[in-house]
């Protein structure tokens, strides 16, 4: 048997065998290769060299802006940032306490991977229908996932702990003070450590929140690559390196109250909020509801009509546009994605974890190690795979490119936290 509580990350792993673990990465790696030969895997651009020359110009030639008025806006962007990170992974936290006392029960279970399995871009897509570009938006979009995670996290961490020192609790002791004083305290500092690194994961969010609209830093990233200007976009990215790198520095547990209703002044989540109930009476009854469902009839030109029956002509249509010419080649490209990037980040994660392991380098080396990796995983996907599009072309290989790096860099510095544990 695998032991790993010592790690929190990855301590669902310790009732896997290695014979298991072996199967299964075998078998992920014969169908990540059967898709790398099936799948779009091509370099398209015409000069790649070109576009890394610009960027590594960029990289060493980082800039902010000089004027008072980007000063003020890129403040404004990282504050955001912060605070959106902040509330959203204690709010996370309260709610994956709160599932993990019940985390036993199915529905539970089922319900904690159902709100962790949507990304929060989508989450944040569907709120944005019913509250629009607000600081709640946000908040939630990154809230909502966290709690799934740290249901299940926080219920395996406290799990494992020995349940000898139930016995020595009064019988007459609530069962919540039972569990807390019995359970919790002994997994303690799992559950902070564990904590801490989602805030890391929380940040990152935070900045890709930026992507779709939202006034933090990945905002003004985003405009940054696409408008070319990747001095400005190295700029942005050293200062969400540093915000990180610091972390354990500035993020102290007497201060988080105080960062806390900080942040809750400067979003001000409840009163820049405009909830529109017919906008989610609109979503739920409509916008979610397939075309067909709705009694829409299609006519020669393609356009809906409100016919107030079901056109069997335009279900026939439907279906093959939307699932089989749209959703399933989506859904196979995704899954060949996956599967690839899935394979790609064990190999990536065996380069990179002597990096992260004192069993390899001397300390005075692994904080140049520790530097390199975490840029590696704090560089959001997003970025990683918007810069492999504009050296590859649009194929397959960004999305692998930015999911093996990202994940590998992950996997190996939790690994090599274990290893330096020995």
């Amino acid at each position: 048997m695998i032991h790993t509580s010592s790690n929190p990350i990855i301590a669902p792993l310790h009732n896997t065998s290695a014979s298991q673990l072996r199967t299964v990465s075998m078998w992920i790696g014969v169908i990540g290769l059967l898709f790398w030969v099936l799948g779009d895997i091509a370099v398209t651009t015409v000069d790649p060299w070109q576009v890394l020359r610009q960027i590594l110009v960029g990289a060493i030639t980082p800039s902010f802006g000089s004027e008072l008025t980007a000063f003020n806006t890129l403040s404004t962007a990282l504050l955001n940032t912060i605070s959106f990170a902040l509330l959203g992974v204690v709010s996370g936290a309260l709610g994956g306490c709160a599932l993990a006392l019940v985390f036993q029960y199915k529905m539970v279970r089922i319900f904690s991977a159902f709100i962790r399995s949507i990304h929060e871009i989508f989450w944040a897509l569907i709120f944005i229908q019913i509250l629009g570009l607000s600081p709640l938006t946000g908040i939630l979009a990154i809230a909502i996932p966290f709690s799934g995670t740290f249901a299940r996290v926080y219920f395996e961490l406290i799990d494992e702990t020995d349940p000898a020192p139930m016995s020595a609790i009064p019988i007459n002791t609530d069962s919540l003070s039972r569990w807390f004083y019995g359970r919790v305290t002994q997994a303690w500092t799992h559950l902070v450590s564990y904590s801490i690194y989602r805030t890391e994961c929380a940040l990152r969010s935070s900045a890709v929140l930026g992507f779709i609209g939202l006034p933090t830093i990945g905002y003004h990233l985003e405009t940054a690559f696409r408008q070319g200007d990747y001095s400005e976009a190295a700029g942005l990215l050293y200062l969400f390196f540093f915000i990180i790198i610091t972390l354990r520095w500035w993020l102290k547990a007497p201060l988080l109250p105080f960062y806390l209703l900080a942040s809750v002044l400067w979003l001000k989540p409840f009163s820049e909020s405009h909830f529109s109930a017919d906008a989610l009476i609109r979503l739920i009854t409509i916008d979610i509801v397939p075309a067909p469902l709705r009694n829409a009839t299609i006519n020669s030109t393609g356009n809906s009509t409100g016919n107030s029956t079901i056109n069997s002509e335009y279900l026939s249509w439907w279906i093959d546009k939307v699932f089989y010419q749209s959703a399933l080649p989506g859904v196979m490209e995704t899954l060949g994605i996956g599967l690839i990037a899935l394979a790609t980040t064990g190999v990536v994660t065996l380069i990179l974890l002597p990096l992260a392991s004192r069993q390899f380098f001397k300390t005075p080396y692994l904080q140049v190690n520790h530097l390199f990796l975490m840029i590696s995983r704090s560089t959001p996907e997003y970025v990683l795979a918007f810069i492999a599009l504009l050296l590859l072309g649009p194929s397959w290989l960004p999305a692998i490119f930015a999911l093996s790096l990202h994940n590998g860099a992950i996997i190996a510095f939790l690994l090599g936290q274990t290893s330096n544990a020995i």
